[in-house]
């Protein structure tokens, strides 16, 4: 099948990827606790600083997620010219190939440790931080249940 990817594609792909995971929001949520519930028990002026700690972290997450990944992602996409470029994707039940004019690549399914996805991407990580990043409007269904079929065998998601 052929993909192609637009700049709003890795734009989306890099929120995804950027999507913090429970374990990693419980952590942020203790260590708030635990620092605003410090302030209570040593600070006279705690109380002002909780609500202006709490809006500033919203507002620097905020800041984060959308307009600086939108910044990153365009930057990304103007950098890669390959990634302007249709690729084939192959699938089989051992290996994923990915065929493009400048290269190609084959990984075991076994390759992928994890993966991510929601409701119009698909990342398949090969490290933390290399991933592919697949937009399943462009795969057909019965080829997207596949992958997922496969990824189930290999991943603890």
């Amino acid at each position: 099948m052929k993909i192609h990817l637009s700049k709003q594609d890795i734009t989306q792909c890099y929120r995804l990827y950027g999507t913090l995971e429970l374990k990693h929001i419980l952590i942020i949520v203790t260590f708030t606790l635990l620092f605003f519930g410090y302030l209570l028990l040593t600070n006279d002026n705690a109380l002002i600083l909780i609500p202006l700690g709490l809006l500033g972290g919203t507002a620097v997450f905020l800041i984060q997620r959308y307009p600086l990944v939108s910044y990153q992602a365009s930057k990304i996409y103007k950098q890669q010219k390959g990634l302007e470029k249709e690729f084939e994707l192959t699938i089989s039940d051992s290996v994923l190939t990915i065929t493009a004019d400048n290269g190609h690549s084959s990984h075991a399914w076994s390759d992928f440790h994890k993966y991510k996805q929601n409701k119009h991407y698909l990342l398949l990580y090969l490290s933390d931080a290399l991933f592919f990043m697949l937009p399943k409007r462009q795969i057909a269904i019965d080829d997207l249940n596949a992958i997922n079929g496969y990824l189930n065998k290999i991943t603890k998601n």
